[in-house]
């Protein structure tokens, strides 16, 4: 079967990210892509890390790490493109965020990077849409942005290919119109049913001519117009979930470095 084939450029503006460990995690998400995302969604792609900009072919589309992302403010990563007509060139941005240690940071940015250089190649200029139930009203419509990472958005949600962490992906049996028992929806297995999202994640959907967030947060739905804040009581459920798995990882930390101190003592 022949695919779609995209052309992609890992590159690190933020300088906080060797090249070689650049080039495996572009060797990663190539395999997810030819492996696992493309017998399902029909596209695949080529996926390498460059120095600086500048080497990167006019063919390529971007990924970028970066400080910070100016277009929105308070998110891990962003596709979007620029240009028209066919002159439209996709790219994606992803923060570099210092977590609790290196190895968390390493593996939930490099989730991201996964979960954004995907999406973006699946749906680069944002016209991949499907009508489906709405999410918060039974007997409405809406219009679902075709987003692969997000119903298993949370930052704990992926598996390794190599030692690079890599995000879980919808299957398009994501938008059947019911379930039927023994579909996969997702790569991981996570989702159970059409349309659901796991806690943490959340899905991009417009009725009416608006777009909403729809998010799941400590098993409770929220349904919120772009553009307006996330209400009180998501933000402390938010942040109580964050805090969670920031102590969470921490206390393991805490433990490692006494089993290994015992250890050491023991031998020596």
């Amino acid at each position: 079967m022949a695919y779609t084939k995209r052309k992609v450029a890992l590159i690190d503006i933020s300088g906080k990210v060797g090249f070689t460990r650049l080039t495996e995690i572009a060797s990663a998400i190539q395999i997810q892509m030819q492996r696992d995302v493309a017998p399902h969604w029909g596209i695949e792609a080529d996926v390498v890390a460059f120095r600086y900009e500048s080497e990167v072919p006019s063919d390529f589309w971007i990924t970028s790490v970066v400080d910070s992302i100016s277009e929105r403010t308070g998110i891990n990563g962003y596709h979007s493109f620029t240009g028209s007509g066919n002159n439209r060139r996709a790219y994606c941005k992803v923060i570099y965020r210092n977590w609790t240690d290196f190895d968390f940071t390493q593996s939930r940015f490099e989730k991201v990077v996964s979960e954004e250089t995907i999406e973006m190649c699946i749906n680069p200029f944002l016209e991949n849409r499907l009508v489906g139930k709405d999410p918060e009203f039974a007997d409405r419509t809406a219009t679902f942005l075709v987003e692969l990472g997000d119903p298993g958005n949370r930052l704990d949600i992926g598996y390794y290919i190599n030692d690079v962490f890599v995000t879980d992906f919808i299957y398009p049996s994501y938008y059947n119109a019911i379930h039927v028992e023994g579909t996969k929806y997702d790569h991981l297995g996570l989702i159970t049913k059409p349309y659901s999202i796991v806690d943490g994640g959340y899905q991009i959907f417009q009725r009416a001519g608006q777009w909403y967030n729809a998010l799941k947060i400590k098993g409770k739905m929220y349904f919120i117009k772009q553009g307006e804040d996330i209400p009180q009581e998501a933000s402390e459920d938010i942040t109580s979930t964050f805090l969670m798995w920031f102590f969470g990882v921490f206390i393991l930390v805490f433990f490692l470095i006494i089993l290994l101190r015992n250890i050491f003592k023991s031998k020596y």
